[in-house]
């Protein structure tokens, strides 16, 4: 009798931990979902920033001759370092209204490995 009981303590618990690992791997990929979710939410946010503060700086014409230049161009939307750049208000700013917009130019220059063109700064 008392093997007959120990094995059913064990099938039970057996079944107890099924139904945890599953209600685990059930909120594990919850939770996975959630966090893919925000990033791509953060992430389209930061597009729709960088592209208002392209077109902002696309009013300024040093920005206009860079933008235009398609090296350029690939550079400052491809590269992360510049996407990253390109989404801060405050560098934007720099850019603006300081020498910032100098060593921009010349950085962007040098990876887009651009020499021909005229630069009004």
């Amino acid at each position: 009798m008392e093997d007959i009981s120990w094995r059913i303590v064990v099938e039970m618990g057996r079944g107890l931990a099924s139904i945890i690992k599953v209600g685990g791997d059930f909120l594990l990929d919850e939770v996975v979902e959630q966090a893919v979710e925000r990033f791509s939410e953060r992430e389209e946010r930061k597009k729709k920033r960088i592209n208002r503060h392209v077109e902002k700086l696309k009013q300024y014409a040093w920005f206009k001759i860079l933008y235009e230049d398609k090296r350029c161009q690939e550079v400052m939307l491809c590269n992360k370092v510049y996407r990253d750049l390109l989404s801060k208000r405050r560098y934007i700013h720099k850019l603006i209204h300081t020498e910032e917009r100098t060593k921009f130019i010349q950085r962007v220059k040098i990876e887009a490995k651009v020499e021909e063109v005229i630069w009004d700064m």
